[in-house]
């Protein structure tokens, strides 16, 4: 920090200048994406969608999904709903595993 004062009028006021990082911007949704991707990507091809690293669950849920449905409709199947997949699908995935058969 540093302190300015105009010598000249004693009535203005101090300032202080910060050159502390904003967590507004380094915290922000925006700016962490931005990170996520240039790991992937340059920065200046950069993707402006979210980064799979945020969701990953939720996608790699999705994906598991298209998936199946992909294989019941070139089999000539019915699929179920994607809500109730879900519901199937996050008790399957929290089950512990046995580590042997």
């Amino acid at each position: 920090m540093e302190s300015e004062r105009d010598e000249k009028d004693p009535s203005v006021p101090n300032i202080e200048k910060h050159y502390d990082a904003c967590e507004r911007v380094t915290k922000s949704f925006t700016y962490l994406n931005y990170l996520e991707n240039k790991k992937l990507y340059s920065a200046i091809s950069g993707s402006e969608y979210a980064s799979f690293s945020f969701d990953r669950k939720d996608y790699r849920e999705i994906l598991d999904y298209h998936a199946i449905q992909e294989f019941n409709f070139l089999k000539g199947k019915a699929f179920i709903p994607f809500n109730q997949f879900s519901e199937v699908y996050r008790l399957v995935s929290e089950t512990p595993k046995a580590n042997y058969l």
